[in-house]
């Protein structure tokens, strides 16, 4: 379950990058927006790219070796960076927030689009899909895993 969890997530933050995460409205001039490739959005690219690589090995040696990802002892070290990568897209989501001037005024208003939420809650479940796989005692776990 968290392989599958770790993909769609990993998909899913890529269209999220494509999506409007600013977008500001003005009067007579219409709508402009910016997807997740502006500011601090290059930061959750990046990290994208290294979720990407490390699901792509992670999900092909569990093919090869044919076991469950939860139980590749070996890859703690790799499922680490994966949670840590995980936590600098959402790290690059709240800073591109952060930043982002947003507001309303006499025939304007701004501010921050679906995008980059939903780059926030797949940041999340990368983090979370990581950390299943690596099942640190302290971690709550669905029925399903126990």
């Amino acid at each position: 379950m968290p392989q599958w969890l770790l993909v769609g997530a990993s998909v899913l933050l890529l269209i999220a990058l494509l999506l409007p995460w600013w977008s500001v409205t003005a009067v007579f001039l219409g709508t402009f927006s910016l997807d997740g490739f502006h500011s601090w959005g290059w930061l959750s690219f990046i990290s994208w790219l290294v979720i990407a690589a490390l699901t792509v090995g992670l999900v092909a040696r569990q093919r090869v070796v044919g076991t469950s990802l939860a139980t590749l002892v070996d890859d703690r070290r790799t499922l680490w960076l994966l949670v840590a990568a995980g936590g600098a897209e959402i790290l690059g989501d709240l800073l591109f927030i952060a930043v982002a001037p947003s507001g309303s005024g006499t025939g304007y208003s701004a501010g921050i689009g679906a995008g980059v939420v939903i780059a926030i809650i797949c940041g999340l479940v990368i983090v979370y899909a990581g950390l299943l796989m690596i099942s640190p005692p302290w971690l709550p776990k669905p029925k399903a895993l126990k």
